[in-house]
């Protein structure tokens, strides 16, 4: 039939099994004074449930469904589709909840795994349907293996994600992630001073002894001669890629030179420049 349009009663539809495990959706108040004084505008989307020929499954609009119960609305205009696959289905399950409310990096990176896991797709493929890159999912998915301490403190926004992503390094233990999480969220390390403080834990010297205090990594010294705007863009430029830039200008052209400490923050680096490793 395709899609069938029809007045429901907003007890008949349910969640969808396909859709992962986590918190209702959360409607704004201002949707659901709408709501109060205007009725339901939005049109939902469900499919009849494969389990009970009298129920159907929540596929787009958890936001107006959840807002209308709270609205005391017993009815919602529905667009039912019979003609979704699982795997379209719950493409538009996920689309509608990150458009309901911005997941939390950790469970975007469940949604992801969990379709992996059930669909036996690739990260490319992910990749594809979600509008990201495959360099972007990988880092997500890499969020996975943190310390579950370190996740919960991401979850709760304590922890964002760029400082999640080099605390996600597979030669840290757990309890090295924990401490330097704990480091970051009590003393507000910037991310560059993290990625020095994660390459001394992993070379096994004490802070004072790690790569920001190191000849190879420290900044580069000004020069008396050096012009200040040149100086001023290389301060910019050090705190955008995270390690120390050094920019030689003459008469119009020069060189620009980045150094850093190891492989980890070169990659910390082609990261922020946009480089996707194949």
């Amino acid at each position: 039939m395709g899609v069938q349009f029809k007045q429901l009663d907003i007890d008949l539809i349910g969640y969808s099994p396909l859709r992962p495990k986590r918190a209702p959706a959360t409607p704004s108040p201002e949707l659901v004074r709408s709501l109060v004084q205007h009725g339901v505008t939005d049109v939902v989307t469900v499919r009849p449930s494969p389990q009970d020929s009298t129920r159907y499954e929540l596929v787009k609009g958890e936001a107006v469904w959840i807002a209308a119960q709270r609205a005391a609305i017993y009815t919602l205009p529905c667009a039912i589709r019979d003609d979704l696959s699982d795997t379209q289905a719950a493409d538009l399950i996920g689309a509608d909840y990150r458009l309901s409310n911005e997941p939390d990096p950790i469970t975007e990176a469940e949604c992801y795994q969990a379709l992996m896991n059930r669909e036996k797709v690739s990260k490319a493929e992910i990749a594809r349907r979600f509008g990201k890159t495959r360099t972007v999912v990988s880092k997500l998915l890499g969020l996975l293996q943190l310390a579950p301490w370190v996740k919960g403190e991401i979850r709760a926004g304590r922890l964002d994600y760029t400082h999640a992503r080099i605390l996600a390094n597979d030669r840290l233990s757990h309890m090295e992630q924990r401490q330097l999480a704990e480091k970051c969220i009590k003393q507000r390390v910037t991310s560059r001073q993290l990625e020095t403080m994660v390459s001394a834990t992993i070379e096994g010297l004490p802070p004072e002894e790690g790569p920001a205090s190191s000849s190879s990594s420290s900044p580069p010294r000004t020069q008396k001669n050096k012009d200040r705007e040149i100086v001023r863009l290389e301060e910019r430029l050090g705190e955008l890629i995270g390690c120390p830039v050094e920019l030689d200008h003459h008469d119009g052209a020069g060189e620009l030179r980045i150094r850093y400490a190891n492989l980890d923050v070169l990659g910390g680096v082609l990261e922020r420049l946009g480089y996707e490793s194949e």
